[in-house]
């Protein structure tokens, strides 16, 4: 529980200037009428939805899911020479896209330990049923790793515009897609 909870103190430090709308905050402490000031922090990711479940253990329901995950992106092999998928500013960590089929479990249960050593979060975007959905979470915790289900598509719908449909895929920190993670 200290790990997860110390991990989602990572992901909400690291991620909250990020999100997609602006900040507005008041220009000082104790300054109430007074007007309120806009932080535009950028490019920005949708990380809400991620961390709800990051503390949803293997014995705890997945309150607010709803089954089946269903995903644009298929099981399949990563094609080579793309560029980055992702803007690195956006990544503070590597995350691993991943799926509740035999390939995604095959894989994670093969590059578990390297994608630990990398610091890698997981991000499920596709499970039958809830079932499946914590099948893979307890692998993922067994090799200590946080995994959350995407509930929304700004990232399969970012994964699918750069040529990289396919489950598992791991995003580096320089934001290129790979299936191969070393540290």
């Amino acid at each position: 529980m200290a790990r997860a909870t110390h991990i989602l103190g990572i992901l909400v430090a690291g991620l909250a200037g990020m999100l997609c709308l602006p900040w507005p905050v008041l220009a000082g402490p104790g300054n109430s009428g007074q007007s309120l000031q806009e932080i535009n922090a950028g490019p920005a990711v949708p990380v809400a939805p991620y961390l709800s479940h990051l503390l949803a253990g293997q014995d705890q329901p997945l309150v607010g899911v709803e089954f089946p995950l269903v995903s644009r992106l298929k099981p399949g092999r990563l094609k080579a020479g793309l560029g980055p998928v992702l803007d690195s500013r956006w990544l503070t960590e590597p995350v691993f896209v991943i799926g509740s089929d035999e390939a995604s479990i095959a894989w994670l249960t093969r590059h578990g330990e390297a994608l630990r050593r990398l610091g890698a979060s997981g991000v499920m975007l596709a499970a039958q049923d809830a079932t499946a959905f914590k099948r893979v979470q307890q692998l993922a915790n067994e090799h200590s790793l946080p995994i959350a289900h995407g509930p929304d598509r700004w990232l399969e719908e970012r994964l699918l515009a750069r040529n990289a449909g396919v489950l598992p895929v791991l995003i580096l920190l320089d934001g290129h897609a790979t299936q191969e993670p070393t540290p």
